[in-house]
């Protein structure tokens, strides 16, 4: 999610029939299609407002899928996390519902949508049911990018880090210092530090957690590559995962949604380092579309012992 949770003032809740006029509206201002919608209406959910309706996303059900549909926040709202509640909100409710699978179509969002969990994939590998839908069917364009998640088991999603995030991503990363798997740091970091590294991040470098079920699988950040002005579209990368959550795709997770972020911040290339001997650490970057541009031999002295790091760059 990108900026604050929520605010307080902000209820949610699902659509009545007597909302529609104001839904058709926001859909309208948005640019979005109609097609289709108002026979789903039912099952819309709103974001309301001191000034009115802020948002809402609606799900189409097909059998065990549902499609995602019409998200849309008014541009006064946007920053706030009314997005990702609304997604979380009609997710969940088709999870309920013994629903297995969410698609949708996005021609503007695709770098929004992996935060919760979807996935690009081939439009022709729809449903068939799916295809009775009017958004399938003409009312989104054929540019329109495919994407789908499995509700089969709580969603995973990304949002900006806190203040109660605090004591996990402490944890997080002491465990990344324990294991000599991921950084040169061989000191603990207490909660306090933590805490005044998070406070120092300008909202260039944004550190985001991996959430499930309410608890916080992983981590990431974009860190300054250099304080010089020639590199200001470069950023730095970090990415640690619980040990207890490793190998479950929370890496790959956190790296697709932080590039979404870097390209939206106007960034043009993130480097990380990486230590040759962690396999899977190694693996995973190069799934993510890196690449190794070198070796730093005898780089830092873990345990009396010298060792290399790697580094790699991927282009945005």
């Amino acid at each position: 999610m990108r900026g604050r949770p929520p605010a307080p003032s902000v209820a949610f809740r699902p659509a009545m029939d007597a909302d529609w006029p104001r839904v058709a509206g926001l859909l309208r201002a948005q640019r979005l299609p109609l097609d289709g919608a108002r026979a789903w209406s039912p099952r819309f959910w709103l974001a309301e407002g001191p000034d009115g309706l802020e948002g809402c996303v609606g799900t189409e059900a097909y059998g065990d899928a549902v499609l995602l549909r019409s998200l849309a926040v008014r541009s006064e709202a946007r920053g706030r996390g009314v997005a990702v509640h609304l997604c979380l909100l009609a997710l969940a409710q088709a999870a309920a519902e013994g629903r297995r699978t969410a698609y949708l179509l996005t021609a503007t969002a695709a770098d929004f949508f992996p935060r919760l969990g979807f996935a690009a994939v081939d439009r022709s590998s729809l449903p068939e049911t799916l295809w009775a839908s009017e958004e399938l069917r003409g009312a989104c364009p054929e540019t329109a990018v495919a994407m789908a998640a499995h509700l089969s088991q709580p969603l995973l999603w990304a949002r900006r880090a806190g203040c109660g995030d605090v004591g996990a991503i402490t944890r997080i990363y002491n465990q990344g210092i324990e294991d000599r798997l991921a950084t040169l740091e061989t000191r603990a970091y207490t909660p306090a530090e933590m805490a005044a590294r998070l406070e120092g991040r300008d909202g260039r470098h944004p550190l985001i957690v991996a959430v499930r079920d309410g608890a916080v699988e992983g981590w990431a950040s974009l860190n300054p590559f250099s304080p010089r002005e020639a590199y200001r579209h470069v950023a730095d990368l970090s990415v640690y995962v619980g040990r207890e959550h490793r190998g479950r795709g929370v890496g790959t997770f956190l790296l697709n949604d932080l590039a979404g972020r870097a390209r939206r911040l106007g960034y043009h290339k993130l480097v990380l380092t990486a230590f040759p001997f962690n396999a899977a650490a190694m693996a995973l970057y190069a799934r993510a579309g890196f690449r190794t541009v070198g070796v730093l031999h005898e780089q830092g002295m873990l345990d009396g012992r010298w060792v290399d790091t790697v580094m790699m760059e991927r282009l945005l």
